[in-house]
């Protein structure tokens, strides 16, 4: 099982790529499975093909559907100060968010 999107569980953040096996209970693991955050379609060995899945964020909906605790902390991790409110905290990952995609859109310029 690779992570497909960012997930953090337990103060770790899992970053797309990476593998889950053993890390994350079977429940979790189940739930990220429906939720479309896992793959078990990658080889378990790190190809140079899994590099470009490092650009693959969130959604703001994945987002606003995670914990509050873990919003925080994927906020922080992103050096964002987190919001105390739920929405404030949406509105900060969907500005960042949209801060990324028009960072590729210059890049590609």
């Amino acid at each position: 099982m690779r992570v497909a999107s960012p997930v953090n569980f337990a103060g770790r953040l899992f970053m797309p790529g990476e593998s889950v096996k053993g890390e994350l209970p079977l429940e979790m693991i189940e739930q990220l499975k429906e939720n479309g955050f896992l793959t078990d379609h990658l080889d378990e060995a790190a190809t140079e093909d899994d590099a470009s899945l490092e650009q693959d964020y969130l959604t703001a909906e994945a987002f606003s559907k995670l914990k509050a605790d873990e919003q925080k902390v994927l906020l922080a991790r992103l050096n964002i100060e987190a919001g105390a409110k739920a929405q404030e905290r949406v509105e900060q990952y969907e500005s960042w968010l949209a801060s990324q995609e028009k960072g590729a859109d210059d890049a590609e310029h």
